[in-house]
């Protein structure tokens, strides 16, 4: 299997990114996030 080395990365990140963008959204208000983390 030849698979790129990027692409398991970004798979990686996007799955990581998204449950930890989930557990923010429940611990958080979606107030704050938007407010205080923006970028």
């Amino acid at each position: 299997m030849n698979i790129p080395t990027d692409a398991i990365v970004m798979t990686v990140v996007l799955i990581a990114g998204f449950i930890y963008f989930k557990m923010q959204k429940e611990d958080t208000k979606p107030k704050e996030i938007q407010s205080d983390e923006e970028e």
